[in-house]
């Protein structure tokens, strides 16, 4: 039960004159409160919208990530392909040969083609061969398996085994014989 008193032209409740509020700050009150309860849940909705764009973006970039791995894997399973379409002539060739195997001139005349089909295809593949001499010893491209005294120091002086490089990368070091 409430109490109404009157001051000066106001009705206040009891429970109005404890907190010493008017109603019309009780109403505008609630009505504030209201306004906010109305916005959480589009508060809530942007924090949805927010969150499934978030699980969106990471299952495109899981996506992304899983086709980039196998274009790569691919990449890797497919280059020797080309490489194995320019050596088939040459396989071709030394099946070739072997049937000309019992004339020695059109034996040796083909043997020199094959290794010359071969070298091509290498050298178009970026293979380049390590077998100077009289260059000064390098350990990133040489192997020194000899020594031997000389005027001077540290000079290749015979290539016991060539090496390779592709596209400058060495995959086989020269070995050699060196000044010392």
């Amino acid at each position: 039960m409430s109490f109404v008193k009157v001051f000066q032209g106001d009705t206040m409740t009891h429970a109005h004159k404890m907190h010493g509020k008017h109603p019309e700050q009780d109403q505008s009150v609630k009505e504030e409160i209201e306004e906010k309860v109305e916005e959480l849940p589009v508060e809530k909705t942007k924090e949805e919208e927010l969150t499934e764009s978030l699980q969106r973006l990471q299952a495109e970039f899981e996506n992304y990530r899983r086709r980039v791995q196998q274009e790569m894997n691919d990449s890797v399973k497919f280059a020797s392909v080309q490489l194995i379409k320019k050596l088939l002539p040459i396989v071709d060739s030394i099946e070739h040969a072997k049937v000309s195997e019992k004339d020695d001139k059109e034996y040796a005349k083909g043997a020199r083609h094959i290794f010359q089909q071969l070298n091509d295809v290498l050298k178009k593949e970026g293979l380049q061969k390590i077998n100077e001499t009289g260059v000064k010893f390098n350990p990133y491209i040489h192997q020194a398996l000899i020594t031997e005294e000389a005027d001077e120091k540290d000079i290749i002086l015979q290539i016991l085994q060539p090496g390779y490089k592709v596209h400058d990368k060495v995959i086989e070091h020269a070995k050699v014989k060196v000044s010392k």
